[in-house]
């Protein structure tokens, strides 16, 4: 539906009452009849048609014609609306100027993006965008998931992303469609193929990335953490003694997120509020709690809102034989 649109004018509904008279094509005629003075294709109304336009595309995404062509339309679409609040030149400025993939000074600062349309470059339009969770093994990830899960959906089972499109991503054990989520985990480390399959169905997709150590099978390649959209966290930084460091924790990683991130979101994301971060503070103690419950519970048990798998290796067989001989589990540290 387009909130805000205006009802349809007075020659559309004496149309239709003409219909009920028997003249029904004309009526039919009058009501389909756009006229601007009538129906103004005004910002709020395109941006409701950008939105709605996105929407389709998540729905048809195994059609690869169907998402061309409704990809075709919603770059018109952000185009006429760019153009309705003159900021279109500024933006193809800025498009060209991220298409020329000039080398940065500071990767830190300012790292290529693939980014390549000028739906990414303007900050008045709602703009839509996607958050993949990938890591190597070992290297913090469940920490990682659950702070951006504290920061955007609290009480949501984490989502996991395989291998989009052919697969589904899948959350609470159902597929769902990847826009039903801002953030998704994924164990799949080809993150330009991912970037380019995903990338269509909104106006940019970040990374968010755990490494560890010097072992090429603990780390992405290095040449991924400079483009702007990828946000490379190392092992050491994610480690906590106890829950009275959590807040600081969640601090930090939210304040890095920021700031590589700010060329889309801006200097004050509403994410990066301290209600945000105090949800993603509490979703982490009770990730400590529930690691605490699994360690006596076999690998084949997972707990789906925050990915926690049962420690005892065997599954659940080994588990019975444990407690008939009184045996206990593995010593758990924070450092998983």
């Amino acid at each position: 539906t387009l909130q805000g649109a205006p009802p349809p004018n007075a020659s559309a509904n004496a149309g239709w009452k003409k219909s009920a008279a028997g003249n029904g094509v004309h009526a039919i005629q009058s009501m389909c009849e756009w006229r601007p003075e009538h129906r103004p294709l005004t910002p709020e109304i395109l941006m409701a048609l950008s939105q709605m336009l996105l929407e389709l595309m998540n729905r048809w995404n195994r059609h690869q014609r169907v998402l061309m062509i409704l990809s075709a339309y919603h770059r018109e679409v952000n185009r006429v609306y760019l153009d309705s609040i003159g900021q279109l030149e500024e933006a193809l400025r800025e498009r060209d100027k991220f298409d020329s993939n000039e080398p940065a000074d500071n990767a830190e600062d300012n790292g290529a993006s693939e980014a390549t349309n000028e739906s990414e470059t303007s900050e008045a339009r709602v703009k839509t965008f996607h958050i993949i969770q990938a890591s190597p093994p070992h290297a913090s990830s469940t920490t990682v998931i659950n702070w951006l899960m504290g920061l955007f959906h609290p009480n949501q089972d984490i989502a996991f992303l395989s291998n989009w499109p052919e697969q589904p991503v899948k959350q609470s054990g159902e597929d769902v469609e990847i826009g039903a989520t801002l953030v998704t985990k994924t164990s799949n480390l080809n993150i330009l193929e991912l970037y380019k399959a995903v990338r269509p169905n909104f106006d940019e997709v970040f990374f968010v990335i755990s490494n560890r150590g010097g072992d090429s099978r603990t780390r992405v390649d290095v040449a991924l953490c400079g483009y702007k959209n990828v946000l490379c966290l190392e092992y050491d930084e994610l480690q906590f003694a106890n829950n009275s460091e959590l807040p600081e924790l969640v601090g930090k990683l939210t304040a890095k997120l920021a700031k590589r991130f700010e060329f889309f979101f801006g200097s004050e994301p509403e994410w990066s509020a301290q209600g945000h971060q105090a949800a993603a503070v509490k979703r982490l103690e009770d990730m400590m709690t529930l690691i605490v419950e699994m360690q006596h519970r076999g690998d084949d048990k997972v707990n789906l809102k925050y990915g926690v798998r049962g420690r005892i290796k065997g599954g659940s067989v080994r588990r019975r034989l444990m407690e008939l001989n009184d045996e206990t589990g593995d010593e758990l540290s924070s450092r998983f």
